[in-house]
């Protein structure tokens, strides 16, 4: 798979791109002066748009760094709520809006005589319910 190049990587090829843009601008010597000032203020131009993507690749690598960070906690997090949810001595089910099952601890399983959680996965509450006559 391949994805953007590196941060650093970039900023490689940026400050490689502005040293060739000095040389061009130091043979342009022997031009006349109308077009010698117009590629100097290319050259200006095309140097500060390369600072700005410098700028933005390193925003973009703290950027990045955090989200790692972020999405670890996040990992870590769920695995803990996972862990609780699944071994708790209460029996828990969690259902979507619908009244479907979408989740159920290893207690609920058992109490319900599932078996196995998977079982009672996309099942509607309603099945668990005895009806009162």
């Amino acid at each position: 798979m391949t994805g953007p190049p590196p941060a650093d990587l970039v900023a490689a090829k940026a400050h490689l791109a502005v040293r060739r843009l000095e040389d061009v601008s130091r043979t342009a010597v022997g031009m006349d002066p109308a077009a010698r000032s117009l590629m100097g203020q290319t050259l200006e131009e095309l140097a500060a748009t390369f600072e700005e993507l410098r700028a933005a690749g390193e925003e973009l690598t703290r950027a990045n760094t955090e989200l790692r960070r972020v999405h670890s906690e996040l990992r870590e997090g769920r695995r803990a709520f996972q862990e609780l949810f699944d071994f708790a001595p209460d029996g828990y089910l969690i259902s979507d809006r619908f009244g479907a099952i979408r989740m159920a601890n290893v207690t609920a399983t058992a109490r319900l005589g599932a078996g196995r959680w998977e079982t009672l996965i996309g099942k509607p509450l309603t099945v668990l319910v005895a009806l009162a006559h």
